[in-house]
């Protein structure tokens, strides 16, 4: 939390490594690495999540499939078994109670239609369900 205009986005794009900044000197150090020199994928990777203030909304694919492809596309990338998709909803149906939401909210589709609430508890199951170690909420 800050004031407006006091840098928290900006720094939140710095550790993300949004392409808009070029930090000329020092380190950020995370889980003993240095940010800097790592691209934006690698720092995902890392458990670095970055929530948005209006998350789009996606038509046509449900929170359920979303969080599927994101959760085995993380898996892939770091070597690790991927969850079918029985082992899968019983992952995250231990997180829904974490944001207070019922099954049937997995099958909507990703913010289409949410309010502002339930767009910030699907981020936040999002980040739990990827495993994030660190986020940055707008």
């Amino acid at each position: 939390m800050g004031k407006n205009g006091s840098g928290k986005s900006t720094f939140s794009k710095v550790l993300v490594g949004h392409p808009d900044y070029e930090v000329t000197g020092g380190t950020v150090t995370f889980k003993g690495q240095n940010l800097l020199e790592m691209d934006p994928e690698e720092r995902s990777l890392s458990g670095i999540f970055m929530s948005f203030q209006s998350p789009v909304e996606i038509p046509r694919v449900s929170n359920t499939d979303f969080l599927n492809m994101a959760y085995n596309a993380r898996q892939r990338k770091l070597g690790l078994p991927e969850l079918g998709p029985i082992e899968f909803f019983s992952h995250v149906y231990s997180k829904l109670d974490l944001v207070n939401m019922k099954t049937d909210f997995l099958n909507r589709n990703v913010n289409e239609g949410f309010s502002g609430g339930e767009r910030k508890r699907n981020e936040i199951l999002q980040l739990a369900v990827l495993g994030a170690d660190l986020a940055r909420s707008e």
